[in-house]
């Protein structure tokens, strides 16, 4: 267990070191490149620290069968990356971090809800029909969704190139920052997949239920690299890129089930699983649309340096851990 908890340890020190090396050539590079600091996070910054929820989903069903786990795992890392957002918001100390953010992030979190929804709804109808469409194990949801994700990441890259959103500046060569950037990236993610890994290991050891350990313990682990990045953005200035980068990765954790799907070959995945992720679905669309309310509102009034926003996303976590803890 020494060996264990040693390199829990040093893989934690690597992501905190390296993920504040991603938010600081991060922040260069959209200064230097015309793209801003919202569209880096949601796009750059979310997809890189979202890779270890990938890593791991994939794993759960390719290596020890556990659908449950892996669809836990993706959908448990978006309720933690808002209590993330939570955070930063303490962090800040300022109100409500949404009203300092920019509004173009309601339109990512507004796409999170839509296909939080369309895996709800493909859900509901596979359990209550007990008939599932598909191409031999994949399901047809999982097509749709990936195309889905496809189109809106292109719709928020248009839209963050529209006049208000972005600040005259003038292209600048910056090749040996995204050398630097990628060879970071690389690191978190190594360190992010080896951090899931240990994280199972000691978690599958207490004998807790695969939805459970996915959803509490696995969640935790692997949304660190969204915790380290985002407080490093914070710290640098860009509050937008913090954001950007959990509301991203929120949105790029919608498109681990299907990606799930494609490599879960026993069947089609969300044909196998539990019917209670209904709730924790149901939970992230409400989470999500507290924030859309928040960016939009942009009250500045707080309690205890949090948004009352936020408040209400941490009130409503805290009655529903009691719920997962008896999730079978």
């Amino acid at each position: 267990m020494v060996k264990i908890y040693s390199e829990f340890l040093l893989s934690t020190a690597l992501i905190i070191y390296f993920g504040f090396k991603l938010s600081q050539y991060g922040q260069i590079i959209s200064k230097k490149r015309f793209i801003s600091e919202a569209l880096f996070g949601v796009i750059f910054l979310a997809i890189i620290t979202s890779l270890p929820e990938v890593i791991t989903s994939i794993g759960s069903v390719t290596i020890v069968d556990a659908p449950n786990m892996a669809v836990s795992d993706a959908i448990g890392s978006i309720l933690f990356n808002l209590m993330i957002l939570a955070l930063l918001d303490l962090i800040q100390g300022k109100g409500s971090i949404l009203s300092e953010s920019n509004k173009s992030h309601a339109l990512t979190a507004s796409l999170t809800i839509m296909m939080l929804g369309l895996i709800s709804l493909s859900l509901i109808q596979r359990t209550i029909t007990n008939v599932g469409w598909g191409f031999m194990h994949v399901g047809y949801e999982s097509f749709l969704l990936i195309l889905i994700y496809v189109l809106s990441t292109r719709a928020l890259y248009k839209h963050s190139l529209e006049p208000g959103n972005l600040k005259d500046k003038k292209l600048e060569k910056v090749c040996h920052l995204w050398i630097k950037f990628i060879i970071s990236a690389i690191i978190v993610v190594i360190s992010g997949f080896s951090l899931a890994k240990l994280g199972k290991d000691i978690a599958l050891a207490t004998g807790m239920s695969d939805t459970f350990v996915g959803l509490i313990f696995l969640a935790v682990v692997t949304s660190l690299p969204e915790l380290i990045v985002s407080i490093s953005a914070l710290r640098l200035g860009s509050v937008d890129m913090a954001v950007g980068n959990i509301l991203g990765s929120n949105f790029f954790d919608t498109i681990i089930v299907p990606i799930t799907d494609i490599f879960y070959v026993k069947a089609q995945l969300l044909s196998t699983i539990s019917f209670s992720h209904i709730f924790t679905l149901t939970l992230c669309m409400v989470f999500s649309a507290i924030v859309i309310s928040g960016l939009i509102y942009r009250s500045k009034k707080s309690f205890l340096r949090l948004g009352w926003d936020i408040i209400a996303i941490i009130t409503i976590f805290a009655l529903s851990i009691f719920f997962f803890y008896h999730i079978k």
